[in-house]
């Protein structure tokens, strides 16, 4: 039987019987009283996951650390597990989003402990869900602008974090992918988004399909954003960036066409001047513009108000 989870009230709804007679519902803080404050989750063959953020004590933000999953088969508490990730390292807190994969449940990084923004990636085995199932790769120690992402994605070869903010206010646009079978330093692949785009940053989220991982806009400072940009999956740089903007376009023509005579009739010697060629002003009625009559030769596709001139040129 299909279900769909409900990530903040742990409920699920069949898919066939989409209605109120068959919602469950487990308390997973009935468990332990840390599950709660959880943002976002996934679910493997067998468990459902979910991604621990923070939440409220005393009146204080309370970023944590632990970690729930359910099985697909036993929706009741006997069906729950849970493992602390910041017993192992106390920064492996407040995350946002998260995926799962054939082997591993991988959480994205956004805070630390102390409320900065964080570049830990942590993964889980399915198989071991214990603290010695755990790994911690730290992308932001070579490059500190690689912190602060929310949601991540997968393909077959990659895990993929959306960039969003780096510091506050400071919103980034560094695309992350990691190797599912390097997950070390060397397996880490970033593409700087703005690079192609300035505004190209502050993501909520993101998607893959066969060809593109795809960005979803949120937030570019000072205002909300609608630049949704895809990259290559077999082109992990800025020329396999599309920002839905249409190319450079280098062209010759100064307004050829629209004006009379050509561009540099209209030259001033100075802001102040109304002094060029068919300037109106500080002429008399029923005279003639000065160089009103000077010749010169048109465009061979011109009209002259009454048939088309194929070929041959005229003077005005």
């Amino acid at each position: 039987m299909r279900v769909l989870f409900f990530l903040a009230l742990e409920v699920p709804l069949v898919c066939s019987d989409f209605t109120s007679s068959d919602i469950e519902s487990v308390h997973l803080s009935g468990v332990n009283s840390n599950l709660k404050g959880f943002f976002g989750g996934s679910a493997s063959a067998n468990h459902a996951y979910y991604v621990p953020c923070k939440e409220a004590s005393s009146g204080a933000t309370v970023r944590h650390g632990y970690t729930a999953r359910i099985s697909l088969t036993d929706f009741t508490t006997t069906g729950v597990e849970y493992l602390n990730l910041a017993a192992s390292d106390s920064d492996l807190v407040g995350f946002q989003g998260g995926v799962a994969t054939a082997d591993h449940m991988y959480f994205c990084p956004f805070w630390d402990a102390s409320g900065a923004r964080a570049g830990k990636l942590v993964r889980v085995s399915h198989t071991d869900f214990t603290s010695s199932g755990i790994e911690v790769l730290d992308i932001g120690a070579s490059n500190s602008a690689l912190v602060g992402f929310i949601d991540a994605f997968a393909t077959a070869n990659h895990v993929y974090l959306a960039p969003s903010s780096n510091s506050q206010p400071a919103y980034h646009g560094n695309a992350v992918r990691v190797s599912l079978t390097d997950f070390t330093s060397s397996g880490i692949e970033n593409v700087n988004l703005q690079t192609v785009n300035t505004n190209l940053k502050g993501f909520g989220g993101g998607f893959a399909t066969a060809n593109h991982a795809y960005y979803c806009p949120n937030y570019a400072t000072p205002t909300y954003s609608g630049l949704a940009p895809r990259v290559s999956l077999t082109d992990w740089t800025t020329s396999g960036v599309g920002d839905g903007m249409l190319p450079p376009m280098t062209t010759s023509a100064q307004a050829e066409g629209a004006i009379e005579g050509v561009y540099t009739d209209y030259k001033l010697p100075n802001t102040a001047s109304t002094n060029f060629a068919y300037s109106r002003y500080h002429r008399t009625v029923g005279q003639p513009p000065k160089q009103a009559l000077a010749k010169r030769t048109a465009s061979t596709s011109e009209w002259d108000g009454n048939k088309r001139w194929a070929g041959r040129k005229r003077e005005l």
